[in-house]
């Protein structure tokens, strides 16, 4: 999210791209935000999933 778009250029864009489309970045991204990746901590912490 951009709160004042004249920080965006296009040099910035092609570089989040680049990173965004990195091979290791999107395998990296799919590890984080797997289903797998939410469910562990709730099995460590005895499957609640409320605060505490």
């Amino acid at each position: 999210m951009v709160y004042d778009r004249s920080l965006i250029t296009d040099e910035l864009v092609e570089e989040r791209w680049r990173q965004a489309t990195d091979p290791a970045m999107l395998e990296s991204a799919r590890r984080m935000y797997s289903r797998a990746a939410f469910v562990a901590p709730m099995k460590r912490h005895g499957g609640h999933d409320s605060t505490p």
